[in-house]
């Protein structure tokens, strides 16, 4: 269970900017898509309306995940920018193993 300590959690907050500081799950730069790619809403109880993932708290958010949203959150994964590179190689790496 994440307590939200874990920088590299999208439920991080930076005890030092807690005022100003918003986890990655819910930055509005994150655009949250169904299983059909159209940005995607939930149910919120509270408020009885139809709602962005990012406006959910943090219970709501995991209580509500959908497997689509992952890809939104993807760029924010620590070695994400180890993954563009090794996609980058990919026609390298394919003619190596070719060639082996």
């Amino acid at each position: 269970r994440d307590n939200g300590e874990d920088i590299y959690s999208i439920f991080y907050v930076d005890p030092n900017k807690e005022l100003t500081y918003d986890p990655v799950f819910k930055l509005d730069g994150v655009v949250y898509l169904d299983a059909n790619g159209q940005p995607d809403k939930v149910y919120n109880m509270q408020s009885n309306l139809m709602v962005d993932p990012n406006s959910l708290t943090k219970l709501e958010f995991t209580q509500n995940f959908r497997t689509s949203w992952a890809e939104a959150l993807l760029p924010y994964h620590p070695e994400y920018c180890k993954l563009k590179v090794l996609e980058s190689l990919k026609a390298s790496n394919v003619w190596d193993r070719r060639m082996e």
